[in-house]
């Protein structure tokens, strides 16, 4: 399980939910990166935590399938924060994953995002 619950957010991060996105970014996020980003701070990480597409992310109280995951998103999570979510979309890059379900959430601070299997 990887746990981690929204601190702050960008400007333009939320205009990202028209296209079925968003970027999630750890504290250490670049100052060009952070007007894009929900930033997020860790609160419970496994040490045996593996994202891949048997995991499902839960934001709040909704639950999504992940359905692909990047060849680099799971490293990037691991060591920057860094990981760009997809609604209903199979053509992502490497640091990215897709999920699927019916509509994004508006996130905001203290939101809470948990991967698990």
């Amino acid at each position: 399980m990887y746990k981690t619950k929204i601190k702050e957010y960008g400007d333009m991060a939320p205009v990202f939910k028209e296209d079925n996105l968003f970027v999630l970014f750890g504290p250490s996020a670049p100052n060009e990166l952070k007007d894009i980003s929900f930033i997020h701070e860790v609160q419970v990480m496994d040490e045996n935590f593996n994202l891949n597409d048997m995991n499902t992310l839960k934001i709040n109280d909704i639950t999504f399938n992940i359905d692909k995951v990047g060849s680099e998103a799971h490293n990037n999570l691991m060591e920057l924060g860094h990981i760009s979510v997809y609604l209903n979309n199979e053509d992502i890059l490497p640091g990215a994953i897709a999920i699927s379900g019916n509509e994004l959430p508006d996130l905001d601070v203290g939101d809470i995002l948990i991967f698990e299997e």
